[in-house]
């Protein structure tokens, strides 16, 4: 759970001080995420239903993996 935390934590700190790098990459993530059916939204906030995450920060957070294997980040 300390480790879910903390990626989300660095997701948030992503999304406060952008970071061309991690923009990119969030951006590939986040299109992968757009098509899949385990992204819901739920009050307003798009969710990632297989592992509960916000999306806006699971995409950040460089240490974060998809838990559907989708992400091919290299």
């Amino acid at each position: 759970m300390k480790e879910k935390l903390n990626e989300i934590i660095d997701g948030w700190k992503h999304v406060i001080m952008n970071d061309p790098f991690v923009e990119k990459i969030a951006k590939k993530r986040a299109a992968i995420c757009a098509g899949c059916s385990e992204a819901t939204k739920t009050a307003g906030v798009l969710k990632c239903a297989a592992c509960g995450c916000p999306l806006i920060a699971k995409t950040r957070s460089m240490d974060s993996k998809c838990p559907k294997d989708k992400w091919d980040d290299e």
